[in-house]
């Protein structure tokens, strides 16, 4: 019988490798935004707000792509991931984020944020994100 019910069926080699995202060596912060408005614009001002935190470029990788918490949690390099206007349930989070709060799930800490232009266009919204979130985490109280 048992033979019967798996005459058909047969294996799969070589699945990909679910668990890791292809990011560059030394990758330590994720973000992800909701979309791009202007990718290099987008880029550059991410890139400044990070710099402030004392991380390089290289130790950054920006996208809008929706990536899968299980990838990120892959990458033993990422220790922080920013998501700006992005649904956590859209990447498979399924724990409740706070706004400009930092929630550490294993080894890694995650920041929901608004869009990036609503950040960096509204004074009080600007003043959360870096007194809220980066200065402590980063700088220090």
């Amino acid at each position: 019988m048992i033979q019967q019910l798996f005459a058909s069926e047969t294996l799969v080699h070589n699945l990909p490798n679910f668990n890791s995202l292809s990011t560059p060596e030394g990758v330590r912060v994720l973000v992800i935004l909701d979309r791009f408005v202007d990718e290099n614009a987008d880029k550059e001002q991410i890139t400044k707000i990070f710099q402030a935190c004392k991380i390089t470029p290289e130790q950054l990788y920006i996208t809008d792509e929706r990536v899968a918490w299980q990838n990120i949690s892959g990458v033993d390099s990422i220790k922080e991931v920013f998501l700006f206007n992005v649904d956590p349930k859209s990447i498979h989070i399924h724990y409740t984020l706070f706004p400009y709060k930092m929630l550490g799930i294993g080894d890694k800490q995650i920041l929901l944020a608004d869009e990036l232009r609503m950040v960096m266009g509204n004074a009080q919204l600007k003043a959360d994100f870096w007194n809220k979130a980066l200065k402590p985490y980063y700088i220090g109280k």
